[in-house]
């Protein structure tokens, strides 16, 4: 072979070939985080409490993602009587406290929105004046 064949056989660009490989493993790193957190859904419209996780509060407003393997807490906003939002969690979301303390608007009926989290080992209702013997079958 001379130096002609030689040259020929030689890839003109190698970065193209890490950029495609980096690119396509960055999209798998996308998908896989996807896979790896959580998509809680909240009102868009307006905070409705806040989501303790990892030593952080995070406004329940729109979309939010919490990565799985943490536990959560939520803390509902004293102006909120609005639990509808639970209807829509993951059932095995890890939402392990949930303090509803000072929010007067909460009812037994709405109390029933909680029944869908069966992580739930810590519930503080303390306030909550609506709330009677009959709301607590919910949970």
């Amino acid at each position: 072979m001379d130096k002609t064949d030689q040259r020929s056989l030689t890839p003109t660009k190698p970065q193209n070939l890490s950029t495609a490989a980096a690119s396509l493993a960055g999209r798998g790193l996308v998908d896989l985080q996807k896979i790896q957190e959580w998509e809680l859904k909240f009102p868009e419209d307006r905070v409705v409490g806040w989501i303790g996780v990892m030593g952080k509060s995070i406004p329940a407003q729109g979309i939010v993602r919490i990565p799985k393997g943490v536990s959560i807490g939520f803390k509902l906003g004293e102006n909120e009587g609005d639990l509808s939002f639970f209807a829509g969690f993951p059932v095995d979301v890890p939402l392990y406290k949930l303090d509803l303390r000072g929010c007067e608007q909460i009812s037994d009926k709405r109390l029933a929105y909680i029944s869908c989290l069966p992580q739930l080992q810590e519930l503080n209702f303390y306030g909550c004046n609506q709330i009677t013997d009959e709301g607590l079958i919910h949970i």
